[in-house]
């Protein structure tokens, strides 16, 4: 109920900026079309039935790290679009802090997460007297998340479960902020979490467990334009306010 919950917020969200476009003719008309290829790097962060990264330490850039390759679609000024997403996750987590240290439980997991979301940008303008631009922008979608478990600790008790390589959906969320430093070239940072249908990223779904497990990172990110198909900022950013 709460991710449908969720999912239901995620889509209201975005109808007063389609309908806002749609207003002022900007949706299916020859307007501003860009593609990026986006790239990023940052810490993982993890709660699940193993570990914790509230109770660990909470960057671990060695043992919990992702990376994301995504191409970006953007149009209606581009403020609106989609993107293509991979990301790929390395984290792990034991009982070591946690609730349960006697239990023992260790897993190690890479996780790869292909995903289909949409963006908005709320916030466009450029600063005074300097050529570089900034947005800030909002993601949201639905992914995959496909693990890949080893478990290193003790055996699983009676009434927990083990499946390393169960493949779940998810619900990604995120805000990002970006500076455009050349016409072609944007930098930023991005900060997002994923809400499962399901619990078993780090391969355990133990009995007393209520919840599903959740994943969030923070990327520094790398864009290049591909393409403009109106030729935007080439020469000027008059229209990138």
């Amino acid at each position: 109920m709460k991710r449908c919950f969720l999912l239901i917020i995620f889509i209201f969200s975005l109808l007063p900026a389609a309908i806002n476009a749609q207003r002022n003719g900007l949706i299916g008309k020859g307007v501003q079309n860009e593609g990026f290829l986006s790239i990023g790097a940052g810490p993982v962060l993890f709660s699940g039935d193993v570990g914790n990264t509230s109770k660990d330490p909470l960057i671990d850039l060695k043992n919990r790290h992702a990376f994301a390759l995504a191409f970006r679609h953007l149009f209606v000024d581009g403020r609106f679009g989609y993107r293509l997403s991979l990301y790929y996750s390395a984290f792990d987590g034991n009982d070591k802090n946690f609730s349960m240290p006697e239990r023992g439980y260790a897993f190690e997991t890479k996780l790869i997460q292909p995903s289909l979301q949409v963006e908005y940008s709320f916030i466009k303008g450029e600063f005074k007297n300097r050529d570089v631009t900034y947005g800030l922008y909002f993601r949201g979608g639905v992914e995959a998340a496909i693990p890949f478990v080893e478990f290193t600790g003790n055996p699983v008790r009676g009434g927990d479960s083990f499946e390393p390589n169960k493949v779940t959906l998810g619900i990604p969320l995120g805000f990002g902020l970006e500076f455009g430093v050349t016409p072609n070239i944007r930098v930023g940072i991005e900060g997002g979490g994923s809400v499962y249908f399901g619990d078993h990223l780090d391969g355990i779904k133990t009995a007393s467990s209520k919840s599903d497990d959740l994943l969030g990172e923070v990327l520094l990110t790398f864009s290049y334009r591909m393409f403009s198909r109106d030729g935007f900022a080439k020469k000027c950013r008059c229209n990138s306010r």
